[in-house]
């Protein structure tokens, strides 16, 4: 996938890449390093961290040079932009975002998450508290598909299928493939990247499905305490510094989504959550600073 098409495909979208924290600006970071250019960023820590930590990931060196922020700096398309802690009042984690390319010495823009609305969005920014960029080595790799020879081509996709949920049955192959695709297959050939992509996405999927099954654990509705918070359950709390009611969803980490209000429960609210009563007060370590929430109802989810 390359740069215009990662934009026009999340533009717009709340990215939870990871499931624990909600949508962070990270997530969008860690989306566009592996979209983009097949890198799978680890746990590295806040916004500002992707700068002050470059040289621990081999990955990261071995695809991006660092480029600091002077008077007449302007961030290129496809740049990661990185901000100092001083970026936020509220925190000192910083941010990180994709410069869009557009811009001068005295303003850029950016596609930026959880900046001041959860969604990826186009951002006009200035340059203060920002760190730098870094910058892709290999500007072809980041806007061109691969070039391909004209001729015939058979596209083929191995997915893997189970029988029995996870029982001790092999995987089956199921090939996937197009006939007669004769093609002018040149370097801005949609369908290729597309395939390419689907095929991707399966494998992905794949491993992600074999490690839920690996780790799954049967909730049973009738030995959960009704009286407590547990995962599976609704709940509406007040947040009382704003003193609005939110309802929430306790769920596992692979089937947490912020916009339908399902929380991982290894998230900070998620786990602040876990195990309190009607009417109790928790305390939320979040990104934006400690959050109080008071429990109004607990509701089992059958």
């Amino acid at each position: 996938m390359n740069f215009d098409v990662f934009v026009k495909r999340y533009l717009g979208t709340a990215i939870d890449y990871d499931g624990v924290a909600g949508v962070q600006c990270v997530d969008l970071a860690k989306l566009y390093l592996y979209k983009v250019f097949g890198i799978k960023a680890g746990a590295w820590g806040n916004a500002k961290d992707y700068w002050l930590s470059f040289s621990s990931h081999p990955t990261m060196t071995a695809n991006f040079k660092k480029i600091k922020n002077t008077p007449d700096f302007i961030p290129e398309k496809g740049d990661i932009v990185i901000w100092s802690g001083d970026i936020s009042s509220k925190n000192d984690y910083g941010h990180i975002a994709i410069a869009t390319g557009e811009g001068d010495t005295n303003i850029f823009y950016s596609y930026d998450t959880n900046w001041n609305k959860k969604e990826m969005q186009k951002v006009k920014h200035t340059y203060f508290a920002l760190y730098g960029v870094l910058r892709p080595k290999n500007k072809n790799d980041l806007f061109s598909a691969p070039s391909v020879s004209l001729g015939d081509y058979t596209l083929t996709n191995v997915r893997g299928i189970y029988n029995g949920a996870g029982a001790k049955t092999g995987r089956k192959k199921v090939s996937a493939l197009t006939k007669n695709a004769k093609k002018s297959a040149t370097s801005k050939n949609a369908e290729y990247d597309a395939a390419k992509d689907e095929q991707r996405d399966i494998e992905a999927r794949i491993e992600e499905i074999e490690k839920i099954l690996k780790n799954a654990e049967v909730v049973v509705e009738d030995e959960v305490d009704s009286d407590k918070i547990n995962i599976g359950c609704k709940v509406d709390v007040l947040d009382l510094e704003y003193d609005e009611e939110i309802e929430f969803q306790i769920v596992g980490s692979t089937e947490a989504n912020s916009l339908e209000g399902k929380i991982s429960n290894e998230s900070p609210v998620g786990k602040a959550l876990i195990g309190a009563h009607k009417d109790d007060i928790v305390d939320v370590e979040t990104p934006a600073g400690i959050m109080q929430y008071k429990v109004l109802s607990i509701q089992r989810n059958i």
